[in-house]
């Protein structure tokens, strides 16, 4: 700040002219004006250091709010950079989870494979099995027409052949004795309550024998079923526990079928194999 002379001096000829009244007037004059204009100096320079101080607080809230922002950008940073680090970890499990899928894949494709292998012997099997069922059959016509030709025979040498073959393929029993001799007739029953049955043989199922008693008719309806359930009945003291109970005929009626079931009776019709 500039510092004046608050006490101007008035030239010596001056002074003369004014004489000591105008003089002192003069200074006093002067030292007001002076004052005054010292007074203003001082206002414009403090107007000017406001102004500066202003500028500077502008300055330093723009800065402050600045720094504001700043942090706020890194705490969304910060708070980015948390949900990147989730996702990575996130994808990581999930990672993880499709390598187990794909290790679980794996051991099904060899699972699979193996079971494919296994369905591929089973068939083999299967197909031997047909080639020796089918020769079997072959024979068993074979035999059948020997038979045929030497006797003669109905309905029930019909069943003798066919009965045994399907008592195995459907049933699993194998029926024992010669070829073509495995059923015979039977007379069963006590002393006076005898009767004669058309069929009479062994099978053996999962290891344990089963008796075989049967009756042939051309057509059976379900009065046939009855009947031969009561025959059936009669007989059954001299009969073992393990007993399969047949009708054999041309035709079946669909009553005697359904009674038949019923009972647990076997109905084979002679066009089935």
């Amino acid at each position: 700040m500039m510092v004046m002379n608050p006490q101007p001096e008035i030239p010596a000829v001056l002074q003369h002219k004014l004489g000591a009244d105008g003089a002192n007037a003069l200074t006093e004059m002067m030292q007001i004006f002076w004052r005054e204009r010292l007074q203003e100096l001082e206002d414009a320079a403090w107007r000017r250091t406001e102004k500066r101080l202003d500028r500077v607080e502008a300055a330093i809230e723009r800065l402050t709010e600045a720094q504001c922002r700043t942090q706020t950008r890194v705490e969304s940073l910060e708070e980015g950079q948390r949900a990147m680090q989730a996702s990575v970890q996130a994808l990581a499990e999930t990672q993880r989870r499709t390598e187990e899928r794909v290790e679980r894949l794996e051991e099904g494709q060899r699972a699979m494979q193996a079971s494919i292998q296994a369905l591929a012997e089973a068939q083999a099997r299967t197909e031997e099995g047909m080639r020796k069922l089918t020769e079997g059959m072959d024979a068993l016509r074979r035999q059948v027409g020997a038979l045929s030709e030497n006797v003669g025979f109905g309905l029930e040498g019909i069943a003798r052949i066919v009965l045994p073959g399907y008592l195995e393929r459907h049933l699993g029993m194998k029926v024992l004795g010669p070829l073509g001799e495995e059923l015979n007739p039977r007379i069963l029953g006590p002393e006076s309550q005898e009767d004669e049955f058309d069929l009479y043989g062994v099978g053996l199922r999962d290891g344990e024998e089963v008796t075989i008693v049967g009756e042939v008719k051309s057509r059976i309806y379900s009065d046939d079923v009855y009947s031969f359930l009561q025959r059936i009945e009669k007989v059954s003291p001299a009969l073992p526990e393990k007993m399969l109970s047949v009708l054999f005929g041309y035709n079946v009626h669909p009553r005697a079928r359904e009674e038949a079931e019923k009972a647990g009776l076997l109905l084979v019709a002679a066009y089935q194999r």
